[in-house]
């Protein structure tokens, strides 16, 4: 039969929890910074989906007074009033503003699909 006994160490069980120690702080600080940069990319996710509503709400009163203006640019080159020139800008313009509302609605679909994605939030077809 053996007996060891370790009297004396050199403070190697000090270290090694001192080690250990530093090695669960690490850790947490791992996880607080990935955390972090979570919580950052589904706030930045959420500011470019408000962004992109607010250029949508934009680009629907966009939309309006460009069918407005249209409408009354077409009645008044029928009626005389207008050049043929004004009524074709008019038109122009109106293309313009459905392209910018189309694309804001698209941009509104992308910042919402981005949102759900870093928020591990499927979209299901039900809620759209």
């Amino acid at each position: 039969m053996n007996l060891s006994w370790t009297i004396f160490d050199g403070g190697a069980r000090r270290n090694e929890l001192a080690a250990a120690d530093a090695q669960r702080r690490e850790a947490q600080a791992q996880v607080a910074v990935s955390r972090d940069q979570i919580e950052n990319e589904i706030w930045t996710a959420y500011s470019n989906l408000k962004t992109a509503q607010g250029q949508r709400e934009a680009s629907d009163a966009l939309l309006e007074a460009a069918e407005q203006s249209y409408s009354a640019a077409t009645e008044s080159f029928q009626a005389g009033v207008r050049t043929f020139i004004d009524a074709t800008t008019a038109q122009r313009e109106l293309a313009r503003a459905r392209t910018a509302e189309a694309t804001a609605r698209v941009q509104v679909l992308v910042a919402l699909a981005d949102l759900a994605f870093r928020a591990d939030d499927p979209i299901r077809a039900a809620q759209q």
